[in-house]
């Protein structure tokens, strides 16, 4: 199997990128960064895709800056939405699959479930807006991957934040009234290659079991570290700083249902990933 992998230097596409290498002796990578291949570029991308003939399309480029985003709308659009069209339109000529990574703030969190596939979007953030419209550029083939609260051992997230306040000693405050089930990438990416190789096609949530708070997550990367939560202070979301422009929905775990149904196994629970991500970067 050869598989393009676009946006390999990011959070997910770097795990991606050891996941497909070392888990399978079957696949043939070809891993290119969002600076060697703009998806943007519409000309670009099909003599990318043409040249390289894959069999399997992975994109994990996106504009994920939510409150950036707010600000440069038509970038976010560009890269979210119009990337998505120019990957798919080069996929179709050379008969490739594509593999698209999307966002719980597709949804307006103004439930007290967790959402599954079945559930109609409602974004309330430029970001949810140009990621539901780049879910419907895809081919009912293709596999589209909703997933959440993403954290792992590359990039900037949450986890790697929190780590860094801790050493330095400073005070924690995390809203305590945003829900959402927290991922680890390495998860994602593991899980990814197995629908890969599964042959599933359509919209999957992809999330770690169970859901909390921000705050909740960060209570428990303290307990991992054998901490107490003298330093950590629960928030709202309305005392969060102007800078926070993009709104968030207050709930948006997600229910894999679809998943469920194809037979392949869950993901793990969201607190023993993190465990084990703490401790790797640690």
């Amino acid at each position: 199997m050869r598989v393009l992998l676009v946006g390999a230097n990011g959070q997910l596409g770097r795990e991606l990128s050891e996941v497909f290498e070392k888990r399978s002796k079957t696949i043939t990578l070809v891993a290119l960064g969002s600076k060697v291949l703009d998806v943007t570029d519409r000309e670009a991308v099909q003599i990318c895709v043409s040249e390289v003939s894959p069999d399997i399309v992975v994109n994990a480029s996106a504009m994920t800056k939510v409150d950036l985003c707010e600000d440069q709308v038509e970038h976010a659009f560009r890269v979210n939405a119009l990337g998505v069209r120019n990957l798919v339109q080069a996929a179709d000529r050379v008969r490739a699959k594509v593999v698209h990574f999307s966002t719980d703030y597709v949804f307006d969190g103004t439930t007290n479930r967790p959402y599954n596939e079945f559930d109609a979007p409602n974004p309330l953030s430029v970001y949810g807006r140009s990621k539901l419209a780049g879910e419907r550029e895809l081919r009912p083939t293709d596999l589209c991957v909703r997933t959440s609260w993403l954290v792992g051992r590359y990039g900037d997230n949450l986890v790697k934040t929190v780590l860094r306040m801790i050493s330095l000693g400073q005070d924690l405050r995390f809203v305590n009234d945003q829900f959402g089930s927290l991922t680890v990438a390495q998860d994602l990416a593991e899980k990814v290659l197995e629908m890969i190789f599964t042959n599933l096609g359509g919209l999957y949530h992809v999330s770690a079991q169970g859901f909390g708070s921000w705050y909740d997550v960060v209570a428990k990367v303290l307990e991992i570290k054998g901490l107490g939560l003298a330093t950590l202070k629960a928030i709202s979301s309305a005392e969060l700083p102007p800078s926070r422009k993009a709104p968030r929905p207050a709930f948006s775990a997600l229910d894999d249902f679809a998943l469920r149904w194809s037979g392949l196994d869950p993901m793990p629970q969201w607190d023993s990933s993190l465990a084990r991500l703490v401790n790797e970067i640690d």
